[in-house]
C-alpha cells in the first residue's frame, strides 16, 4: 500500500461561529485520485480551504507526508507541494496567460525548474501555449480553467487539489479537461478532486467520499460508487451503474463530459 500523503482526523471546520464541516476523517495515498461528493452546500469546499489552508480548522488536525499542518500558513503549504485550482478559476485577468503562469511557480522550489516545468504544462495544455500573451480575462471560461490548472502545477504539486474544475464549461470542453486531469494523475501527482459532474469524477478517481450536512456518510471506492444506489440517485441516474459494464471506454468519456447526472 502507498504511502499516506494527506490525513484528515475529526476535522471540523467553518467561517466564524457557523461549522460547516463536522468530524472530517479522510486520507490520500501517494499517487492516488480521490474525489468528493456531495450536493451544493455540503462542505466539499470547506474541505479543500482547510486542506489548502485559506480557512483555519476550528478543531481536528490535518497531517501531510506525515507532518502536522494543521495551523501551517497556505503559502508554506504551497511550498511544500500542495497546491490549489480553485473554484471559479480566479486566474488574474489583467495579466497574461504567461504572467498567471510565472506566478504559479514564486515559491523558491518551483522556481528553479520554471522553465522545464513550463514546457510540461504546454504539453498538457498546448492551447495555452498558443495564447502566452493574451490577458487571461479576454480567454474563454475553458481556456481560463485550463490555465488555473496549469498555474497551479507551475508550483510543482505533490498534492494538487482541484476544486470544482468543470464547472460551467461546455461538454467537449469537459472531455479535453478530463483527458488533461488523467494526463496528470498518470504523472504520478497525487489529486484531491471536487467536481460537480459526478460521472466524470467517477472516470478519473479511485476513491471516492460521499458528503452530506457536513459529514462523510460513505467511502468506497469508485466502482463501487457507481453500483451504490444511495450515489445513483443522488448524483447520476439509475442506470449508470447498468450501463457502465457494458459501454465502450469512448463511450463512457463521453458520457462523463456530457454530464446527464444531477449536479452536486
Amino acid at each position: 500500500m502507498a504511502d499516506t500523503i494527506l490525513e484528515l482526523t475529526a476535522v471540523r471546520a467553518g467561517y466564524d461561529d457557523a461549522v460547516i464541516v463536522d468530524d472530517i476523517n479522510l486520507r490520500v495515498a501517494e499517487g492516488e485520485v480521490v474525489c468528493l461528493l456531495g450536493s451544493n452546500g455540503a462542505g466539499k469546499t470547506t474541505i479543500m480551504r482547510a486542506v489548502t489552508g485559506l480557512i483555519p480548522v476550528m478543531s481536528g488536525a490535518i497531517r501531510y507526508q506525515g507532518s502536522d499542518i494543521t495551523t501551517m500558513p497556505a503559502h508554506d503549504r504551497v511550498t511544500t507541494g500542495i497546491c490549489l485550482s480553485p473554484e471559479g478559476r480566479q486566474v488574474f485577468p489583467e495579466l497574461t496567460v504567461a504572467e498567471n503562469l510565472i506566478m504559479g511557480s514564486y515559491n523558491k522550489r518551483a522556481r528553479a525548474n520554471r522553465h522545464k516545468t513550463l514546457q510540461r504544462v504546454f504539453e498538457i495544455f498546448p492551447r495555452l501555449s498558443e495564447r502566452t500573451n493574451q490577458a487571461a480575462g479576454s480567454m474563454s471560461g475553458g481556456e481560463q480553467q485550463m490555465l488555473a490548472i496549469a498555474r497551479a502545477l507551475m508550483g510543482e504539486p505533490k498534492l494538487l487539489a482541484l476544486d470544482e474544475p468543470s464547472l460551467g464549461l461546455a461538454p467537449k470542453l469537459v472531455l479535453t479537461l478530463f483527458e488533461a486531469i488523467r494526463t496528470i494523475a498518470k504523472s504520478g501527482i497525487t489529486i484531491l478532486l471536487v467536481e460537480q459532474n459526478t460521472r466524470a469524477a467517477l472516470t478519473v478517481a479511485q476513491r471516492g467520499y460521499v458528503l452530506s450536512a457536513g459529514r462523510i456518510v460513505y467511502e468506497a471506492t469508485t466502482s463501487d460508487l457507481a453500483e451504490s444506489e444511495m450515489v445513483q440517485k443522488a448524483f447520476i441516474g439509475s442506470n449508470y451503474g447498468r450501463n457502465r459494464g457494458a459501454s465502450s471506454r469512448r463511450e463512457r468519456r463521453f458520457a462523463a463530459a456530457t454530464g446527464g447526472e444531477r449536479r452536486a
